[in-house]
């Protein structure tokens, strides 16, 4: 395909040199032709001019009678004085001079035989006439007489008187003026096949130019096509091909990123199955274990019995909240479902969230601080319990890593382009290597004080936030606590 683009704008760049070089070339040629025909009849004029003005005193001098010298050049012409002039004027002119005389009946040349009025052909008498009467003319029919194609010029012979004594005809053969236009044509030929053939090389260059992105296009677009998304045009040219190629590479690179998208969901996907399995598969053994163990009779004492009716209580309550969580987390992130929303105000969820967790807090000895009566009304559009199960989630992490005795202060604090809530405990911390995996799912902290947590509570926080605009942080230093930020744009409250 490149090859035949690339035949096609050589043909095209070629055939529309030609074209213009013809029509350049016979415009030149008849413009040339024009002109020079118009120069030579204007030299010639001049030539005849100055003949007639030179012959003028010979005839001046013997007026009314025969100029000397008419005839073949022979004998007594060859002694004539006129003879002699027209036979020199005849060499410098390159042309050949005649000279009628002034009753029209004697016509002298110097190569000639004697020429007689009526000689002349049809057409003739009419230019001697208009020389004649003082004027100059010029006529194509004394050809047939000379043997050859000539163009003639009459031009009248004055006096100093302003009398016409004579005329001189200066015939001057169309051969001459032809060579010319055939040196003229030749010359045109030549430069035009030159141009040709440097047209054919130029055009060559350009025509691979042009079309050498293209291969690469194609060239790029096989490896595309293959499965290679790195591979890259990187044209630097600035004009509708490489914007094209700029294209190619814009979507060559959208192609790759969504190729490394779906590599890295389908590793999540496999790791949030093989995460899943791992979670299910612990209390599932533990509970089919401690069945088998009552069905075999293996455990027979009361006690025993009990403890192990207990053991598999909480693995069951364990499974059904990793169900529960699971179907929250997956319907959050699902984009077609929607939350209910309603006017709320944010100050009335945090305080029932505050309160749903106070004896929590005191079985822990861990005293939860808040004080909503100093606070103004926050309007809020929002899912009144889900931003209550998003703040639970943050507090029952903060009571649950903190040591007895050490406060979880919670406060709500405003800022300019909105308003800021805190959660801050005095727990160990988190490493500053595990903050940027803290909403992800599964993500548990190494705790002796998490033993039956899901690993799923700050992924629910985090879509339950991002449902409502609310963007969250979370800011730890190890040793010294966790401090979660909830920040809510002025756009939000009311």
């Amino acid at each position: 395909m490149m090859s035949r683009i690339w035949l096609r704008l050589l043909a095209a760049f070629l055939a529309a040199f030609i074209v213009f070089t013809a029509v350049a070339g016979v415009t030149f040629f008849v413009i040339f032709s024009r002109y020079s025909a118009e120069i030579h009849r204007a030299e010639m004029e001049q030539t005849a001019i100055r003949i007639a003005e030179n012959l003028a005193p010979l005839l001046e001098a013997s007026p009314g009678s025969d100029p000397p010298g008419h005839g073949h050049g022979q004998g007594q012409g060859e002694q004539s004085g006129l003879g002699s002039y027209l036979r020199f004027l005849d060499a410098i002119a390159l042309s050949e001079v005649w000279v009628v005389n002034k009753d029209l009946s004697q016509i002298t040349s110097a190569h000639h035989a004697p020429i007689t009025y009526r000689d002349l052909p049809a057409g003739a008498e009419t230019v001697i006439e208009t020389a004649m009467a003082g004027k100059t003319a010029f006529s194509e029919v004394f050809g047939d007489l000379l043997g050859a194609p000539t163009i003639t010029v009459a031009a009248p012979i004055l006096t100093t008187e302003g009398n016409v004594v004579g005329v001189v005809l200066l015939h001057q053969q169309i051969n001459t003026s032809a060579r010319t236009t055939a040196s003229l044509v030749t010359i045109l030929a030549i430069s035009s096949g030159a141009a040709i053939v440097l047209t054919l090389v130029v055009a060559s260059l350009l025509a691979r130019r042009f079309t050498k992105p293209l291969s690469t296009m194609k060239a790029v677009s096989a490896r595309v096509a293959s499965g290679d998304y790195s591979a890259r045009i990187e044209s630097t040219r600035r004009d509708e091909i490489g914007d094209l190629a700029r294209a190619l590479d814009t979507m060559t690179a959208q192609l790759e990123a969504g190729a490394e998208y779906r590599q890295a969901r389908e590793q999540a996907q496999r790791a949030f199955m093989a995460t899943i399995s791992h979670e299910l598969r612990t209390p599932v053994t533990v509970i089919r274990a401690s069945l088998e163990a009552l069905s075999d009779g293996v455990v027979t004492e009361r006690a025993k019995v009990a403890d192990y009716h207990q053991q598999m209580l909480v693995e069951t309550a364990f499974l059904e909240r990793l169900v529960n969580d699971l179907l929250e987390l997956a319907r959050l992130q699902n984009p077609d479902f929607t939350i209910e929303k309603t006017d709320l105000d944010f100050v009335a969820v945090v305080t029932d969230a505050v309160r749903g967790l106070q004896t929590v807090a005191e079985a822990r000895q861990i005293p939860i601080t808040f004080d909503p009566t100093s606070l103004p009304t926050i309007r809020l559009s929002g899912d009144y319990d889900r931003l209550r199960q998003m703040l639970r989630n943050v507090l029952d992490n903060a009571i649950k890593f903190s040591p007895p005795g050490t406060p979880v202060a919670v406060s709500l604090s405003q800022h300019p382009t909105g308003f800021v809530l805190t959660v801050r405990d005095r727990g160990p911390g988190i490493a500053p290597s595990a903050l940027p995996q803290v909403f992800d799912r599964f993500h548990r902290q190494s705790s002796e004080d998490n033993p039956t947590g899901t690993g799923l509570g700050l992924a629910i926080t985090k879509q339950i936030a991002d449902r409502h605009d609310i963007a969250v942080r979370i800011d730890s230093t190890v040793g010294e606590g966790t401090i979660v930020e909830f920040r809510l744009s002025r756009s939000n409250p009311t």
